[in-house]
């Protein structure tokens, strides 16, 4: 690769609340599986033992419990945003090159070498290049020439 790439998003509490979903997903759904398996085979013990009222009460936590867990999970995600100001609505540009990237934002400028990524993530709609198992960098496929496109998905292989 001689030439850069460009591409630019805006960070928004949508594309927020999306990367926090593909960072923390899996173990939300996991956590949800866990828990209310408990709560299943809680409340059916119950019912077989004669309890009834204790029972009926496990079983309505089972369905209730991943509402309840999508509801913190959606709370902390916009709690998060808005106490981060540096990141609300804030316009990032990138600069992809051969060895590194660069990211430019209103109030700052960093220089990441591709080795430095801790993993790289695909979805349907961007990238996730991650600096750690919290902290990533969002890349909007739909503002992606097809070029970058394929190169971050030729960096995502290498990178596994």
């Amino acid at each position: 690769m001689k030439e850069a790439y460009e591409t630019s998003i805006e960070m928004n509490y949508t594309e927020y609340r999306k990367m926090c979903q593909v960072l923390n997903g899996r173990r939300i759904i996991i956590l949800a599986i866990i828990i209310s398996g408990i709560l299943l085979a809680s409340g059916l013990f119950l019912l077989i033992m004669g309890s009834s009222v204790a029972g009926g009460f496990f079983l309505v936590l089972t369905a209730g419990y991943p509402l309840l867990l999508w509801g913190v999970f959606t709370h902390s995600a916009r709690k998060s945003f808005s106490s981060q100001k540096l990141i609300q609505n804030q316009h990032i540009r990138y600069e992809f090159l051969e060895d590194h990237f660069i990211v430019y934002t209103d109030t700052s400028r960093a220089e990441i070498r591709y080795p430095m990524l801790y993993r790289i993530i695909e979805t349907k709609t961007n990238f996730y290049l991650l600096l750690g198992p919290n902290q990533s960098f969002v890349v909007k496929k739909e503002n992606c020439s097809g070029e970058l496109t394929a190169f971050l998905g030729e960096l995502r292989k290498r990178h596994k």
